[in-house]
């Protein structure tokens, strides 16, 4: 398949400053990274606003407060990789492969999740305005604490009864509790993995 510019791609790889400054140097064009090599690369702060991630390989990538707004990373895979606190607002997620992910905090508002895989992710506390979850997977996914839950996209993905939702949210869903095998495989703080082998429509944590 077809990749993305190559000679942007080793700017990236190259380090987050030089990456940041070369966006500075050329605003008005697109970055295509597609199906860039990206895995387990130091990239905080990144600049990839707009930018073409189409299938990257961004698995176990540090994203920490990286700018993905309006970026496209359909199929993109973002397994185990650490988003916390990073924009993805308006960002194009359909099929990503976020298993595990750190999400804690992020800016999610916007963003096209349909089909993503969000099995085990870390989405507490994270901004989830008019976020679009149609048969996406939230097998175990952890968004508690998640702000601006759009209830009726919400009711669209699927395994939606075996995620770790605040119990407001629960019940306005109608969900029975949580099974007692299934718990958050973030237990025992925000970001930080277990030690172990309507408001009728968007809820904000503590609203009634």
């Amino acid at each position: 398949m077809e990749t993305g510019d190559t000679t942007q791609i080793e700017i990236l790889r190259s380090g987050v400053t030089h990456w940041n400054r070369w966006r500075i140097e050329h605003p008005n064009l697109r970055p295509d990274l597609r199906r860039a090599n990206l895995q387990g690369l130091d990239l905080a702060g990144a600049n990839l606003y707009d930018a073409y991630l189409l299938g990257a390989n961004l698995s176990q990538a540090y994203l920490f407060e990286a700018d993905f707004q309006a970026a496209n990373l359909r199929s993109a895979n973002l397994t185990r990789c650490c988003l916390i606190g990073a924009n993805l607002h308006n960002a194009y997620l359909a099929a990503a492969n976020l298993y595990h992910a750190y999400l804690a905090e992020t800016d999610l508002s916007d963003a096209y999740l349909a089909q993503a895989n969000l099995r085990e992710a870390d989405l507490q506390k994270a901004l989830l305005t008019s976020v679009f979850f149609k048969q996406a997977d939230l097998w175990k996914a952890d968004l508690s604490g998640a702000y601006e839950i759009d209830l009726a996209s919400l009711r669209t993905a699927q395994n939606l009864e075996f995620a770790v939702l605040d119990a407001e949210v629960r019940g306005h869903l109608n969900l029975p509790e949580l099974p007692a095998d299934v718990e958050s495989p973030w237990p025992d703080s925000l970001g930080q993995p277990a030690q172990t082998n309507d408001r009728d429509s968007t809820l904000t944590p503590g609203s009634h």
